[in-house]
């Protein structure tokens, strides 16, 4: 018996939020860094520059899930000849998790039985609606292809060339968003070099730090461009390679044994893993080669390593940790303790994997208390971890990084007054 929180609406919006890795971060980016480095900007020009920014990312960041992918989906199985046209409903193969497509066609089969059921018993009517007719949309792809194993390989192929277009469209936009909205700082104020320190130091003094920057731009915005574009495809091909290859080892067994943590959420919104990678090679360089001067670049470098260390692991860490104490003090089950060693120490234990509130939904053999208890802690440790996430990137660091910004430019402001006395 399925237990009767799954059937909560919070529920269900939580594991909604949790499994969507962009709405995820987009709660992250919203509440524990756009609003609140906007509200604690040094003044008005950094408040607007920083909202500015974020509003584009944040658009960039959705057009990609509702815009970009649908449309490559479509576009790219076709060219494989997996779907027959831009209209054909078998698209929608493209759900099917990769971990059922590294192995042979025997698994492939077995995951599409899984999708379909997963499909038509779906807890929206909505979806249940939508796919009524999937045996017969996925069939038709089936019926393509009596060999299966080529089928089997051209969708991972596909997927990669999904992966790419969804990384050279996202980040063009995110190199856009990065230089663009700071030459429009600089047209709305006259003024070049970091905005943060428009109220801290003359027009002359930022002017000049701003010099090597302006010199190179171009150069930068080529550089920006072609580590994305480097990076997109390198990286992709790597997890191709390793998904088809039969032996891997060393990290291409990594990535073949975790194939479904680069899956895409219902086709259109990437895991962790994916998007860490376009963040690798999209967002960050662009953000540190877009740095006016030397204080803007350790700034940015600051918020990126921090940003990326919580959202990257931080969050998985204190999940482990939040888990561990949780089984053990309240009797539940949050950590996935299977083919794990009992005698394994606390730290070992903690970093082992959490269970999904998806994956909690799913458990319909445990006992009904302990799968009712578990998914009620569940949910508050999301919501904890999320809280300690915010406070951690919305509060403590600006109020950090401003204070170090307004330090170092007033030392090297008095090292100048001392300098020309002399």
């Amino acid at each position: 018996m399925v237990s009767s929180i799954t059937s909560n609406m919070f529920y269900r919006t939580t594991d909604k939020i949790e499994s969507n890795t962009l709405l995820n971060r987009g709660i992250v980016d919203v509440f524990g860094y756009a609003v609140p480095t906007a509200i604690n900007a040094n003044n008005k020009d950094e408040a607007r520059e920083r909202a500015l920014a974020s509003c584009v990312y944040f658009t960039v960041a959705f057009l990609s899930p509702l815009v970009v992918l649908p449309l490559a989906n479509k576009v790219l199985l076709k060219q494989a000849g997996i779907t027959k046209g831009m209209q054909d409903k078998g698209v929608e193969i493209v759900r099917l998790s990769k971990k059922y497509l590294v192995k042979d066609s025997k698994e492939m089969l077995k995951g599409l039985e899984e999708l379909k059921f997963d499909l038509k018993n779906h807890p929206s009517n909505k979806t249940k609606e939508k796919f009524k007719n999937v045996d017969k949309d996925f069939q038709g792809v089936l019926d393509r292809f009596p060999d299966k194993e080529e089928l089997r390989e051209k969708l991972l192929k596909a997927h990669t060339k999904i992966a790419i277009a969804d990384y050279v469209v996202t980040g063009s936009l995110l190199i856009a968003e990065c230089f663009g909205v700071k030459e429009l700082t600089k047209i709305l104020t006259g003024r070049t070099g970091f905005s943060a320190e428009y109220k801290m130091a003359e027009d002359d003094y930022t002017k000049k730090n701003a010099q090597k920057h302006e010199q190179n731009k171009k150069t930068k915005i080529l550089a920006s461009v072609a580590i994305m574009l480097g990076g997109a495809v390198a990286a992709n091909r790597f997890v191709q390679k390793s998904f088809l290859k039969q032996n891997p080892q060393g990290l291409m067994k990594w990535v073949k044994n975790n194939a479904d943590k680069f899956n895409y959420t219902d086709g259109k919104f990437m895991r962790v893993l994916p998007y860490f990678l376009i963040t690798l090679f999209g967002d960050i360089p662009p953000y540190l080669l877009s740095a006016r001067d030397k204080y803007e670049r350790r700034d940015s470098a600051a918020r990126t390593t921090l940003c990326m260390s919580v959202f990257f692991g931080g969050d998985a860490l204190l999940s482990g940790v939040f888990g561990r104490v949780f089984d053990k003090a309240f009797k539940t089950k949050l950590v996935n303790t299977e083919g794990l060693n009992e005698k394994l120490g606390f730290f070992k234990r903690a970093t082992a994997p959490i269970y999904t509130l998806e994956e909690l939904r799913k458990k319909t053999t445990w006992d009904k208390n302990l799968l009712k208890r578990t998914q009620k802690f569940g949910m508050g440790m999301y919501w904890l971890n999320l809280a300690l996430v915010i406070l951690t990137l919305g509060i403590a660091m600006p109020k950090v990084l401003n204070h170090i910004l307004k330090r170092s430019v007033d030392e090297d402001l008095k090292a100048k007054q001392n300098g020309d006395k002399k």
